[in-house]
């Protein structure tokens, strides 16, 4: 015998099982096969779940969104906080595009940061602007390439797997 198990020469193999010769693995017990069957039920049990909250959670949040479109600001214009209401959304979405260039910066994506910068930037600038068309344009604007430098950064993070 080897140290590596047992070896076979031809002639002793028509003797032997390839299992004793080494020739072959043995299978598996029965019994891990049943636990592998059951540890994929539970998988998929678990999945089922998730599944069925996520869906839910999307029907709900489309049947409550174009309600919440309309009414959130008119009770915030209404309770006097629309404009600062504005600048905790405005500062929210341009520290998310902070971590999210740096995040793209970290990996060499420039393209995605330049869409980033220049994104927030314009949303701070339309701070300065004003509340006029001018000033929501703008903001429309900042928002829109914050967005979609967004956008960029997820097909970019799907495509590299």
């Amino acid at each position: 015998m080897s140290p590596g198990g047992p070896t076979c020469t031809a002639a002793q193999v028509s003797g032997l099982r390839p299992v004793e010769c080494g020739l072959i693995r043995p299978r598996r017990p029965l019994s891990s096969v049943a636990v592998t069957a059951s540890t994929a039920r539970a998988r998929r049990f678990d999945l089922d779940r998730l599944g069925f909250v996520v869906s839910l959670a999307c029907a709900i949040h489309c049947a409550v969104m174009p309600i919440a479109v309309i009414a959130v600001p008119v009770l915030l214009s209404v309770a006097g906080i629309e404009r600062s209401a504005e600048r905790v959304v405005v500062g929210i979405a341009i520290v998310l595009a902070s971590f999210s260039a740096w995040q793209q910066a970290r990996v060499g994506r420039w393209g995605v940061v330049a869409g980033f910068v220049v994104g927030a930037a314009v949303l701070l600038a339309s701070r300065f602007v004003g509340h006029g068309r001018a000033g929501e344009l703008v903001a429309v604007a900042g928002s829109l390439a914050v967005a979609f430098s967004h956008a960029r950064a997820l097909s970019a993070a799907r495509a590299a797997g």
